[in-house]
């Protein structure tokens, strides 16, 4: 895969030279959690390690959670892949989902 076809740590495309040559910035930075400490679900704290340290190596109980995709949906859009759920709107969401899943 070439370097203009991949997407950099950052999480976008890299730009090419309008005059069609390789990207302008060539470094890899490296990716970095945003300092979102509250839940965009209820507002509260969020408990997210990796946010409060600013590493995505730091351990967090967010890692091991079992995330519904109903609960992600109801995250807005403007927050999605940017703050954590809180541990009370994941365990709030548990029963709804298994609930679902015992229908089917």
């Amino acid at each position: 895969m070439s370097p203009n076809n991949s997407i950099q740590a950052t999480g976008e495309m890299p730009r090419e030279d309008p005059a069609g040559g390789a990207p302008p910035n060539r470094r890899i930075r490296p990716m970095i959690p945003e300092p979102n400490l509250s839940c965009p679900l209820c507002g509260g704290p969020n408990g997210c390690a990796p946010a409060a340290s600013g590493s995505f190596s730091s351990p967090c109980w967010c890692k091991e959670a079992a995330m519904s995709p109903e609960l992600l949906e109801r995250v807005p859009n403007a927050m999605r892949a940017k703050a954590c759920v809180c541990m009370a709107c994941v365990a709030a969401a548990q029963p709804a989902h298994e609930a679902e899943h015992q229908r089917e």
